[in-house]
């Protein structure tokens, strides 16, 4: 349970299954009782360098993955914003409350072929929102939700994207969708296409490769021997917990070069154990002054010698310390290394239906698909259709 405001509310994270990671009660920056700080500069390098080397071995395993997941999503709406979900998508009866609990589920399933470059996600919400008063946990119903999917199919040469375009409303079921195609895109930073989806993203925390972002640390170490500025410093210690051995790396930076208020701050807290092939178990983002910001948690299994993510948490705060969004997703399916069929790859597996669209924009061409023998016919009055 989850208290706000004096009242109890569901609580979003329940872990009840025995798996590689740490507990997510909250870790401090500052070291603990069994904690000792590595402060030699060649200690340092010598730890940076065995973690991101760990990491990019595990990662590196990864040829192909294919895999589903449960993915709940929830979220605090207060002052206008809940107003405005109150009355645009709940029934909208009786007073509005002051804070709005939404809850979102889907489905989430994947596959990726490193060598061939491809990406296939499929994220598909069957039932609507939930809407609850914050406060008091009445369900506050929903008028106008509909089913969602997005699917899509990355390859070096095009990205497919599949969205609704029509809803049975007796049924609240898709009734049709359309296609698109357009030239896919990368990442400088990761390789990964962008808009894809692709479930790699679970292991480049903030938007980049861990061992990557070492890099930069291992040379200001090497310049610099330390890592300090006003008043804060770069810092690493080892510790034990529940029998696992740990590092746990401490990470300030400027955000404000005004550089005169806490929240020109942020440091970034990040365990990394050992019994998780050194990846990253959970990191800890806060203002300055110690503020919560965010929050992600790891779990992992091992499957094939390769460190997977078994459940993954995002929790992110307001400037009052209260939780806002915060995501969940749980691995109910995991290959590894195994041989990908040619068909998840495929146009067919696009969840189109009968007479749906494909929208070529890389060659201005269009095509519907026949759903009697799961092929696509090209439209000849391209202009009709395309305006529309």
């Amino acid at each position: 349970m989850k208290k706000i405001k004096g009242i109890f509310v569901v609580s979003v994270i329940v872990l009840t299954q025995p798996l590689i990671g740490f507990s997510v009660s909250s870790f401090a920056s500052e070291p603990e009782n069994n904690e000792r700080e590595i402060s030699n500069s060649s200690d340092m390098t010598a730890v940076l360098n065995l973690l991101g080397t760990r990491m990019q071995e595990n990662y590196n395993q990864i040829k192909t993955w294919k895999g589903k997941a449960d993915v709940e999503i929830h979220y605090l709406h207060t002052g206008k914003n809940a107003e405005e979900i109150f009355h645009s998508f709940t029934e909208g009866k009786g007073r509005c409350p002051d804070e709005v609990f939404q809850i979102i589920q889907e489905r989430f399933e994947f596959a990726v072929d490193v060598p061939k470059q491809f990406v296939y996600t499929d994220s598909f919400r069957s039932e609507p929102s939930r809407y609850l008063d914050a406060a008091t946990g009445q369900d506050l119903g929903n008028k106008g939700a509909n089913p969602y999917r997005l699917t899509c199919l990355a390859t070096p040469d095009y990205l497919l994207r599949a969205e609704p375009q029509s809803i049975n409303p007796q049924e609240k079921k898709i009734a049709g969708s359309r296609a698109e195609r357009i030239p896919s895109k990368k990442d400088p930073l990761t390789g990964f296409y962008k808009d894809s989806n692709d479930p790699r993203f679970l292991f480049t925390p903030g938007g980049t490769y861990p061992w990557k972002s070492f890099e930069f640390i291992l040379d200001k170490i090497q310049r610099e021997g330390k890592i300090e500025f006003d008043g804060y410093s770069y810092k690493i210690y080892e510790g034990k917990r529940d029998n696992q051995e740990y590092f746990k790396i401490v990470h300030p930076a400027v955000v404000n070069l005004e550089r005169n208020k806490p929240d020109h701050y942020v440091v970034t807290t990040k365990l990394c154990s050992k019994e998780c092939g050194y990846n990253f178990t959970k990191w800890e983002i806060t203002r300055g002054d110690g503020v919560l910001l965010t929050e992600y948690i790891w779990q992992y299994e091992r499957l094939e010698g390769v460190f997977l993510p078994k459940v993954y948490i995002e929790k992110q705060y307001d400037a009052a310390g209260r939780l806002i969004r915060e995501k969940k997703m749980t691995f109910v399916q995991n290959l590894v290394n195994q041989p990908i069929p040619p068909e998840q790859f495929s146009y067919k597996n696009l969840h189109l239906k009968d007479r749906d669209l494909l929208m070529d924009k890389i060659e201005k061409r269009i095509f519907q698909y026949k759903e009697s023998d799961s092929a696509f016919k090209e439209v000849q009055n391209v202009s009709a259709v395309w305006e529309k």
